[in-house]
């Protein structure tokens, strides 16, 4: 048999391929959903692949409502890094995706809400930076952005204090 441009466009798109397997993968797992969970943590709210911690894993797990244990996301972890899915950690403690093409399949199976809610996280760590660069609290704008997912979050301390130092700050100014 003969290896030719037939047989490359009858397999499809190498995301395609690379979907597929990442969704098998997942679904041979005790917890689907906690493993979907976990992928979903690598992938930006752009659509891209990212580097992140172990701690930033859980943290993103609790933005969503899937709490995981730290034994258990080092077990996705390692399980995802045996399928050739993910990276071993670099030098600074990081993990992440091996292709830019899983990042835009996991990518899709982000759901609109979730989307929201990592946007809204997004949102409050960039303000909490610029806080602690310069001093600047979250606008009533930004507030009233952030407010209808507070409920369904898991914030930080230091995220937390953030937010309610900002509605504070905005009270008062509202008073006078």
């Amino acid at each position: 048999m003969r290896f030719g441009n037939q047989i490359l466009k009858e397999l499809g798109d190498v995301s395609d391929l690379l979907g597929s397997f990442v969704d098998e993968q997942v679904a041979g797992f005790n917890d689907p959903s906690a493993g979907l969970t976990v992928l979903k943590a690598f992938v930006s709210t752009k659509g891209t692949k990212r580097q992140i911690t172990i701690e930033e894993l859980q943290a993103f797990t609790k933005t969503l409502g899937k709490e995981q244990s730290e034994s258990d996301l080092n077990n996705f972890i390692q399980r995802f890094i045996s399928l050739r899915i993910l990276r071993d950690k670099d030098e600074s403690g990081r993990y992440e995706l091996r292709h830019d093409a899983l990042a835009e399949k996991v990518y899709q199976k982000i759901t609109l809400v979730e989307k929201d809610m990592l946007e809204v996280n997004q949102s409050i760590n960039n303000g909490l930076d610029a806080f602690s660069k310069r001093g600047v609290l979250m606008s009533k704008t930004d507030l009233e952005y952030v407010d209808p997912y507070l409920k369904r979050m898991f914030l930080t301390e230091a995220q937390d204090q953030f937010v309610k130092k900002s509605k504070q700050a905005l009270g008062r100014k509202r008073r006078t």
